[in-house]
């Protein structure tokens, strides 16, 4: 089962990004899941801290939502990339919601503390998001824009300290509703 979820990751690393700018980028569209362009799909779960959290929670702001999980190699490789990114855009209407599919605090709560990572992270021990979202290989990422619609969906683990992932988020957040 490792080796057939790493090949399917593989696969998803190759397709790259998903997002609308223009007619040749709607065609190449993956047919599955919430798509680029249309709302994202509202959701709630617990924290590791006991909260709940929701999407709607964060209306207004840009959202990142990563779904990972702590035996994924991709995902340990990402995250601190993302603390970082979080770190330079905390406090700047951006936020991140990582979801672990799968676990429970035992397990993931030493991850993220071995990782120092200072996100808000969602347990969904039985999936129930994962399926909202389609998610069929991990790390997956949304980003979300102020008003909630999808505007970009990627697969495979990214670099979000390049200049390139910076500058994304960083017009995301320009952006007006």
């Amino acid at each position: 089962l490792g080796a057939c979820l790493t090949l399917v990751g593989i696969l998803f690393i190759l397709l790259g990004c998903e997002q609308t700018q223009s007619k040749k980028d709607a065609q190449r569209s993956i047919p599955e899941g919430p798509r680029v362009g249309f709302r994202a799909p509202g959701f709630s779960g617990p924290t590791l801290q006991g909260q709940s959290l929701s999407l709607a929670d964060y209306r207004g702001k840009v959202v990142m939502i990563n779904f990972w999980a702590t035996w994924c190699i991709p995902c340990r490789v990402e995250m601190p990339s993302m603390e970082n990114l979080y770190e330079k855009y905390r406090g700047k209407n951006f936020e991140i919601l990582a979801i672990s599919g799968g676990e429970g605090k035992s397990m993931v709560q030493p991850f993220i503390e071995n990782l120092n990572l200072s996100f808000p992270v969602l347990l969904d021990e039985q999936f129930e998001v994962h399926s909202k979202y389609q998610v069929s290989a991990i790390p997956s990422t949304f980003l979300v824009d102020k008003s909630g619609v999808i505007t970009h969906r990627f697969f495979g683990a990214l670099d979000w300290n390049s200049d390139q992932s910076r500058e994304l988020i960083g017009k995301l957040i320009k952006a007006k509703e």
